[in-house]
């Protein structure tokens, strides 16, 4: 009895923990300037699914970690993907992509996630 008492402890504490999580992901969001946003949103608008994953029925998703530098050049710090192809894809499309002068800024990074699914 002892031992189902702690286990529907230990339950309730991950269960909290994990709505805590969620929680302050989402004021990290919403914390995100306009600026941010339309940013991610313009980044996604030119991530087209690639040709070659539709010949071939391949679906997969890439995250991303970036900046960029001051001339606007995109840096990616870190990628990974269940597909290479589709990691490849997502990085030379990034790395092609300069940026605005008012928009230059080393400092900030972003993380984005790229689902790639056939309808």
């Amino acid at each position: 009895m002892n031992t189902i008492k702690k286990i529907s402890i230990l339950t309730l504490l991950i269960l909290l923990n994990i709505n805590l999580f969620a929680t302050n992901d989402s004021e990290i969001n919403s914390n995100e300037s306009k600026y941010q946003n339309e940013f991610k949103k313009e980044i996604r608008s030119l991530m087209k699914f690639p040709e070659f994953a539709k010949q071939s029925n391949l679906e997969g998703f890439v995250l991303v970690q970036f900046n960029y530098d001051k001339t606007g050049k995109i840096n990616i710090l870190e990628i990974n993907s269940n597909q290479p192809d589709l990691k490849n894809y997502v990085s030379e499309q990034l790395e092609s992509l300069k940026m605005c002068e008012h928009a230059q800024n080393s400092e900030k990074k972003y993380s984005m996630r790229f689902d790639f699914k056939l309808l």
